[in-house]
């Protein structure tokens, strides 16, 4: 619940049309850090940059974090 609830609250303040690319990284990127903060392991997270807004007339552009 904690994991969901913060991945959630990120989307929320984002705030948008729905987009399956920033919901899917914004969800693995909050994943790393919970299993760092419960589990111990640290995985790398590296920035992406989304290489499909060209394709998704709904795109918020500068609004999300994985723009450019």
């Amino acid at each position: 619940m904690a994991f969901t609830s913060s991945a959630i609250g990120e989307l929320g303040q984002i705030n948008g049309p729905r987009c399956c690319k920033r919901d899917a990284m914004i969800a693995f990127k909050h994943g790393i850090e919970y299993v760092r903060q419960h589990y111990g392991v640290q995985i790398e997270y590296e920035k992406q940059h989304c290489e499909f807004s060209s394709q998704n007339q709904q795109c918020i552009k500068e609004r999300c974090p994985f723009f450019g």
